[in-house]
């Protein structure tokens, strides 16, 4: 539930059935396959095209935003990790990039790191729900060992 969030920001995006792409449109096109795939529940499939789009779309938060959660969910979290970083480098207010970075920084009991951008989320967020789920996070987080 917690990756639908992140999920939900990038996914109302869609490309024409059967439309043949510009040269110029290989990353998008890239994107949206990948999209298309995550869907669908093939994130093998979504990961390669996600990563095709990032390599011709370095500079877009978004792309980096899809490849950074579908890594994070098949596992691969070098991968998830650098692109949500650069998410956030190309875009320094994408707040599902803080999210989903923090709760991979959790994964990898990186706590401090975590507080960190769960703290930037709070920032950015005007939902109360998720602001509770933040303050809940961090609360959890500053209890642990160091």
């Amino acid at each position: 539930m917690l990756i639908l969030f992140a999920l939900g920001l990038f996914l109302f995006s869609s490309s024409p059935v059967g439309a043949v792409p510009a040269p110029n449109d290989t990353a998008p096109a890239h994107y949206h396959a990948g999209l298309a795939y995550e869907r669908l529940g093939r994130l093998d499939e979504a990961y390669t095209q996600l990563q095709l789009a990032c390599a011709l779309e370095p500079r877009d938060s978004r792309m980096a935003l899809a490849l950074g959660v579908v890594a994070l969910r098949l596992g691969r979290f070098e991968v998830a990790q650098r692109s949500l970083e650069s998410s956030i480098t190309n875009d320094a207010n994408s707040i599902a990039s803080y999210y989903e970075l923090a709760l991979l920084y959790e994964k990898q009991q990186a706590w401090g790191r975590a507080v960190d951008s769960w703290n930037r989320f709070l920032e950015l967020t005007r939902d109360d729900v998720l602001k509770l789920e933040a303050q809940k996070h961090i609360k959890h987080l500053e209890s642990q060992p160091p």
